[in-house]
Formats: C-alpha cells, sequence, structure tokens
C-alpha cells in the first residue's frame, strides 16, 4: 500500500482577507499591504464580529420557533425558522458587500441588521417567557396557514379550467 504525501502546501495561504486569521486582520487593518484592500479587511472584520455576536441570540430565537400549538406544524416552524436565518444570512451578506464597494459603513448595513435580530429575538423570547400558553408566532403561522389553504382552494379550479382538464 503506497502512502500519499503532499511535498509542497496546496497553495499559500493568506492570498485573500477571507483566508486571514482574525489577529492577521487586525494586524493588516493597521498597516494594509498592496495586494490587499482596506475595505474588504474593514467589510471581514465587522462581519465575523457581527456573525459571532449574532450565535448568542440564536437560542433566544429557537425557543419562541420551538414552541408549538396544536394547529401548526412542526415542519412548518422549522422552515419558518431556515427561512429566517437564510434571509438574515443573506441581509449580512449584502451588507458585507456594500462595506467592500464604500457604499455604506460597517454600521448601517452590518450592526443594525444585527441589532434588529438580536431585539427580535429577546421580544420573542421575553413574550414566550411572559405568556405561558401562547405562542408568540401564532399569528405569523396562522396567516401562513390560510395563504397556503387558499391555493389548495385555488390550484383545483385553475387546474379544471386548464384545455384538456378532465370536466371541461
Amino acid at each position: 500500500m503506497q502512502r500519499c504525501t503532499l511535498e509542497e502546501p496546496f497553495r499559500e495561504r493568506g492570498g485573500k482577507e477571507s483566508e486571514l486569521t482574525f489577529n492577521e486582520l487586525l494586524k493588516y487593518y493597521a498597516n494594509t499591504p498592496r495586494e490587499l484592500d482596506k475595505e474588504d479587511i474593514t467589510a471581514e472584520i465587522h462581519e465575523r464580529l457581527v456573525r459571532t455576536v449574532s450565535i448568542f441570540f440564536l437560542p433566544f430565537l429557537a425557543f419562541p420557533i420551538g414552541i408549538s400549538s396544536r394547529r401548526t406544524s412542526k415542519s412548518l416552524r422549522m422552515v419558518v425558522g431556515v427561512l429566517f436565518l437564510i434571509v438574515y444570512y443573506e441581509v449580512l451578506q449584502f451588507g458585507e458587500d456594500m462595506v467592500r464597494h464604500k457604499t455604506m459603513g460597517p454600521l448601517p448595513t452590518l450592526w443594525l441588521p444585527c441589532a434588529i435580530f438580536a431585539a427580535c429575538s429577546l421580544w420573542l423570547f421575553w413574550v414566550a417567557d411572559r405568556r405561558p400558553g401562547q405562542d408568540p408566532l401564532a399569528p405569523l403561522f396562522d396567516g401562513i396557514g390560510s395563504i397556503g389553504s387558499w391555493f389548495k382552494r385555488l390550484l383545483p379550479r385553475r387546474l379544471r379550467s386548464l384545455p384538456g382538464a378532465r370536466g371541461s
């Protein structure tokens, strides 16, 4: 059996700001080398900090999403929770791109969405804690359920009205 060994590394690390450690980012923020852009370093620093801070608020969001009533399915709650996190991630990506292109600073594009995320998570947790037996997200899931039932009622009518459908 032959052993595979790498004689030289795949490539050198550190060619992009996303490959740098946080300490290296801080060092390069003070003295930016020519191959890196100061806005890219700024965006990367703030984006990493915002993501780290956001992790602390995930349990406060998970608790209200995890409370389920008999009327809503748990799978719907999981899908809505995942969609909420995907939208939040995309907002952060957009904010990071805006900082990289000098459109806006990191405070309104990264830290404001983080503050809104934290405030919503803490408020939902507070509502779930202060009102036992009440689902803080029930109006949201009731609305989603009513939209889903509207589509279920609408779809058979539309299918019957298509040319070549049975009964037409």
